[in-house]
C-alpha cells in the first residue's frame, strides 16, 4: 500500500498544510488589513498579496464535473449531492433484486443453463451450471437495466456441474466462470424486456426453494454503506490516462445511465 507523506509549508515550514492554506499568512494578513498601505511591513504586504492571489485563483476555478465556476471537483456541492442520490437509488434496486431472486429461486446452489454452438457438430448444446457466488461488483442498476435486454454484465461465478460428483462435494481447483443473470429475473424485473435481444443468455433449470442467499449476507448486500462505496467508486473512476486522466463528469455519468 503507498502512503502520502504529509505536505510541508514552504512558507512557515511546518508540517501537515501548503503555503495556500498556511495560517500565518492568513494571521499576518488579516492584521496588515488594519494598517494603511504605508503602515504595513514588506511581510505584511506580501501576505495580503498572497491571499488576495489565492482568492482570485478560486474565482477562476471550472469544475471538471459540473462545469460550474469557483470551485473544483473535490468541492463540487452537486457532485456530493449525486453520488448520495445514486447510493440510495442502488439500496432501492439491491433491495428489489434481493426480493425477484427469492420469487424465482435464484441463489447460490441454483443450477443454470446457457447455450453454445457446437462448429464441429453444427448443433446448439446446453451448457449445466451451478452457482457458487455472485459477483456484487456488477450487481448494480446501471449494468444490469439494460431497457432493451441487450448487453448486461454478466455476474454469476458458476462451476460446470461436471466439477461436483455424487456426494455433492465439489472440486475447490474446478475452473469458475461468469454468467449473466438468467431470463427468468430480467423479465420479473422489466417486463417489457426483449430477451430475444440479450447477447448473453442464461436460464434456470433447478431453482433453490430453501435458504436462497448470494453468498454474501443479505444485510451486507443491501446496506448503506456497501452501496455508498460503490457509488463512490463509480465516480471516483478515471477516464483515459496519463495527462489526459480524469474523473467522470456529470455529463458521462447521466450518458452512461448512472444519473437520471
Amino acid at each position: 500500500m503507498l502512503y502520502r507523506r504529509s505536505p510541508r509549508c514552504t512558507s512557515c515550514y511546518h508540517v501537515g498544510h501548503t503555503r495556500r492554506s498556511c495560517p500565518a499568512i492568513k494571521e499576518k494578513a488579516a492584521i496588515a488589513s488594519a494598517k494603511t498601505y504605508e503602515e504595513r511591513s514588506y511581510d505584511e504586504k506580501r501576505a495580503v498579496e498572497t491571499v488576495l492571489h489565492y482568492k482570485e485563483q478560486v474565482k477562476e476555478r471550472v469544475c471538471a464535473y459540473c462545469t460550474g465556476s469557483g470551485h473544483n471537483i473535490a468541492g463540487c456541492k452537486e457532485r456530493k449531492q449525486d453520488i448520495i442520490t445514486v447510493t440510495n437509488r442502488l439500496v432501492s434496486w439491491r433491495k428489489d433484486l434481493l426480493a425477484k431472486c427469492k420469487v424465482v429461486g435464484l441463489g447460490v446452489g441454483a443450477m443454470l443453463t446457457t447455450e453454445s454452438y457446437n462448429y464441429r457438430t453444427e448443433i446448439i448444446q446446453k451448457n449445466y451450471f451451478i452457482a457458487v457466488r455472485f459477483f456484487a461488483e456488477n450487481l448494480v442498476y446501471w449494468r444490469q437495466s439494460s431497457e432493451d435486454g441487450g448487453n448486461c454484465e454478466k455476474a454469476i461465478i458458476v462451476r460446470n456441474i461436471g466439477s461436483f460428483d455424487m456426494k455433492g462435494d465439489n472440486n475447490t481447483n474446478a475452473y469458475e466462470e461468469l454468467v449473466a443473470l438468467p431470463n427468468e429475473l430480467i423479465a420479473l424485473m422489466n417486463p417489457n424486456v426483449d430477451l430475444d435481444r440479450r447477447y448473453y443468455k442464461s436460464c434456470i433449470e433447478s431453482p433453490v426453494t430453501t435458504n436462497i442467499n448470494f453468498g454474501i449476507p443479505d444485510d451486507e448486500f443491501v446496506s448503506l454503506k456497501a452501496c455508498s462505496e460503490r457509488a463512490v467508486d463509480i465516480f471516483n473512476h478515471t477516464q483515459n490516462s496519463g495527462a489526459n486522466k480524469r474523473k467522470y463528469s456529470q455529463k458521462t455519468l447521466r450518458n452512461s445511465k448512472i444519473l437520471i
